[in-house]
């Protein structure tokens, strides 16, 4: 059967096998061990059924084009999941905004959070990389008007606050046309007439 694309189905095959793994690891060693035990243990039983499975795996954070630290997935299988594992006494909503911002960060779109805690119990969480590229095109799209909203506010408060002269000096440095230098040339607007047209023209 052709795997469904929807996220609550994604790679629905690949990850049976993670969660029937994980119910025998923890039917064998039970709770109480470090989180690192379950780990590796976790990590030898997944290569055993033929899966590749990464521990550690360094992933960079960038913000606003800058690389800001990395984050340390515990466990990604076959390029595709990611495994957040806990050794707690039960899943809390600060472990699900972990993995959400692991998966945020990478193009990895389905994350388990394993809780090797006094029962087993585990938690999916999916995030496509079509929802990814939508929030990041939303996020620019916001910079963007945050960007316009202070070129009109600059703008107005130029109109607002400069006189004629530095009005002047303001456009001739900043355009790149010769032709509107030549336009906005001091001799051009010679009187107090003129002076109000430069004023209309440059802030209307």
């Amino acid at each position: 059967m052709a795997e469904m694309t929807s996220e609550h189905l994604l790679h629905s095959e690949l990850t049976e096998k993670i969660i029937g793994t994980f119910y025998e690891v923890y039917n064998e060693l039970g709770h109480g061990f470090l989180e690192s035990v379950y780990e590796n243990s976790l990590t030898i039983a997944l290569k055993e059924k033929g899966l590749d499975a990464q521990q550690q795996v360094s992933v960079p954070v960038w913000f606003h084009g800058q690389r800001v630290g990395d984050f340390y997935a515990d466990i990604i299988v076959n390029d595709l999941v990611i495994l957040e594992l806990k050794a707690a006494r039960s899943i809390d909503q600060a472990h699900i905004a972990q993995l959400l911002n692991y998966l945020r960060a990478t193009e990895v779109e389905v994350g388990f959070l394993l809780n090797f805690g006094p029962k087993p119990e585990f938690k999916r969480q999916a995030y496509s990389n079509s929802r990814k590229n939508l929030a990041a095109d939303l996020r620019r799209q916001r910079g963007s008007e945050r960007f316009n909203r202070r070129s009109v506010q600059l703008t107005q408060d130029i109109c607002n606050s400069m006189n004629v002269e530095n009005m002047l000096w303001f456009y001739l440095r900043h355009s790149r046309s010769s032709a509107a230098k030549i336009a906005l040339n001091p001799l051009n607007y010679s009187n107090k007439a003129d002076n109000n047209v430069l004023i209309e023209d440059l802030c209307r």
